[in-house]
Parts: C-alpha cells; sequence; structure tokens
C-alpha cells in the first residue's frame, strides 16, 4: 500500500514558474518554456546593487539595447541611470511596467 503513495507523488503534475500552467511530465514542461509568453515577456537585470525586473512589450524589439545599457553603466553609479532609461522606456511604451529590488 505504501508504494502507491510514491507513484501518486511521481504523477503529480508540474507547474511553469512563469504562466502557473500545470504539465504532466519534465519533457511536457521544458517544451513548453520553449515557447511560454509570460517567459518571454520578464527579463531581470543587475545594475549595481539593484536587481530591475522589467516587463517589456512583445511589439518592440528592445532586449538588446537593454543588455548594451546594463553593460554599459557597470561601474559608476549605474542605477538611477539605467531606472532613468527604463522610466523613458515605459513612457515610449517599448515596456509595460518594471520593479527595482535591493539585493
Amino acid at each position: 500500500m505504501e508504494d502507491q503513495g510514491v507513484d501518486q507523488d511521481k504523477k503529480r503534475p508540474l507547474t511553469c514558474f512563469h504562466c502557473k500552467r500545470e504539465f504532466p511530465n519534465g519533457h511536457a514542461l521544458m517544451a513548453h518554456l520553449a515557447h511560454c509568453k509570460e517567459r518571454k515577456l520578464t527579463r531581470r537585470f543587475v545594475v549595481g546593487e539593484y536587481r530591475f525586473e522589467v516587463i517589456l512589450n512583445p511589439l518592440k524589439r528592445n532586449m538588446k539595447a537593454l543588455r548594451e545599457l546594463e553593460a554599459e553603466l557597470k561601474g559608476v553609479a549605474p542605477e538611477k541611470a539605467f531606472a532613468g532609461a527604463l522610466m523613458a522606456m515605459k513612457k515610449a511604451e517599448y515596456i509595460f511596467d518594471f520593479t527595482v529590488q535591493k539585493k
């Protein structure tokens, strides 16, 4: 009888961290992650002592610009400059929203 409990634990569905959709096994989850829209829209950047989480607008192509800005700002008080750039991008509707957390 105890073996059935172990089997039931193995059959528990796996949940996508990003969109909360459930999958019967790891292979299905991994296949889903390649196409998960929520995963593709949320990106995290670490600049100085802060972590920025950005929700991208899927109609605009701006990932390359954000990565280059992140690389350029390493060193001199980059947090304010990066936050300013994100505010400008939000106003121009390149991104939907962003949050800032201290490491």
